[in-house]
């Protein structure tokens, strides 16, 4: 599809599913005043204030293959220590597009994101080809693996989940790479499962595939888009291609007086230097379980 179409295009027709990180910030601070609205009439149906919402609260999950372990451990600690907040967005790029969808949901899934990051197996990933696949295949590991473990965990119950945590004003958006047109693209997850489109689902698979898809380690994507009645492909891979996560100060319009700070503001944690597990390869278990733990 010619680059210069992309904006354009609309992945089954759904005129909200995606926003362009580098480009009109607008269509992403509509998306942001609705939530507003659907926030205020969920406060009014509860019989609380609409003007005086509480707290909001974001987390991002960025990249980093096998060790997403280190992110999914944390959830699931924070969860422990019982402090953990409902996040009013979550972001995920890469295998934190993967933690994303679940981090979503609430602790109810936790399980699932500790036997993913403590379980997961080279196996379960990708299958080598050999070493002319630098010269003549589009990627030097094949990703089928991958996409089941993914259509495995991302089932019509989880996707319905997160349907109706956007009905309730909550987004979760996962970042892609358009490689044809090199611009990042943010998927409005929620957006495109309240669509209930009978291949939402199957484009909510590709978009966490093609996020966790590493260029020239993993084939790109596809993923169908219409512009004016003619059907063409784009292909999209891992988001931390171009953003190692995705920019919530330009997500996040939704601030005003009105709406309190979260009161400890803003928290960063990362894999410290202290941490030396020995790793005998990509997607070693014994690493992903320290690092978990």
């Amino acid at each position: 599809m010619p680059s210069s179409y992309t904006v354009q295009a609309e992945p089954l027709g759904i005129p909200n599913a995606r926003f362009f990180a580098d480009g009109d910030p607008t269509p992403m601070m509509a998306e942001a005043r609705q939530a507003i609205e659907r926030e205020r009439a969920v406060l009014r149906a509860a019989g609380r204030p609409a003007n005086s919402p509480p707290p909001a609260f974001f987390l991002a999950v960025s990249g980093g293959g096998d060790n997403g372990a280190f992110g999914a451990g944390l959830i699931n600690g924070w969860t422990t220590t019982g402090t953990r907040p409902q996040f009013r967005m979550v972001t995920g790029v890469s295998t934190g597009a993967l933690i994303a969808p679940l981090a979503f949901l609430g602790p109810t899934y936790d399980p699932a994101l500790h036997e993913i990051y403590t379980t997961m197996s080279p196996g379960r990933v990708f299958v080598r080809r050999r070493l002319t696949a630098a010269l003549f295949d589009d990627a030097m590991a094949d990703s089928s693996p991958l996409a089941g473990t993914v259509a495995h965990y991302a089932d019509q119950r989880l996707f319905d989940a997160i349907a109706d945590e956007y009905g309730k004003s909550r987004l979760l958006m996962i970042g892609t790479t358009d490689l044809d047109a090199q611009h990042p693209v943010i998927w409005n997850i929620g957006a495109i499962a309240a669509s209930r489109h009978p291949k939402s689902l199957d484009l909510f698979r590709k978009i966490l595939l093609a996020s966790a898809s590493i260029p020239g380690a993993f084939q790109p994507v596809l993923i169908d888009v219409e512009i004016d009645g003619r059907h063409f492909q784009e292909m999209h891979v891992d988001g931390g291609a171009i953003a190692p996560a995705l920019p919530l100060s330009r997500l996040d319009q939704s601030h005003s007086p009105a709406r309190p700070a979260p009161p400890d503001g803003l928290h960063l944690v990362y894999i410290g230097a202290d941490f030396r597990a020995p790793r005998a390869g990509p997607f070693d278990q014994a690493y992903m379980r320290a690092l978990f733990d």
